[in-house]
């Protein structure tokens, strides 16, 4: 179980580090070209990208740390139980 909870976050974890090279990716671009998009008036289009590929990542985020969290509580519930059945064997 813990290996399959493992394998799903570590997923996550990929998805949000493609995100934030991609949200690097275009604030290199808006600054190498900021006249060219002031000229253009088209600050209102590089915001919607950006802020499109921002809440992606935060929503990758929130389900990774949401993963932890069952990983942790699988962790927490499993230890006790499995000293006990240790003990009950010996």
């Amino acid at each position: 179980i813990v290996t399959y909870l493992l394998t799903i976050q570590f997923k996550y974890e990929q998805k949000i580090m493609r995100l934030f090279g991609q949200i690097d990716a275009l604030l290199l671009q808006m600054i190498t070209g900021i006249s060219k998009i002031r000229l253009s008036a088209s600050k209102a289009i590089f915001f919607e990208r950006w802020l499109t590929l921002f809440s992606r990542a935060y929503r990758q985020i929130f389900s990774s740390g949401r993963l932890s969290v069952y990983i942790s509580s699988f962790y927490l519930l499993t230890g006790p139980f499995v000293t006990l059945c240790f003990y009950l064997l010996m």
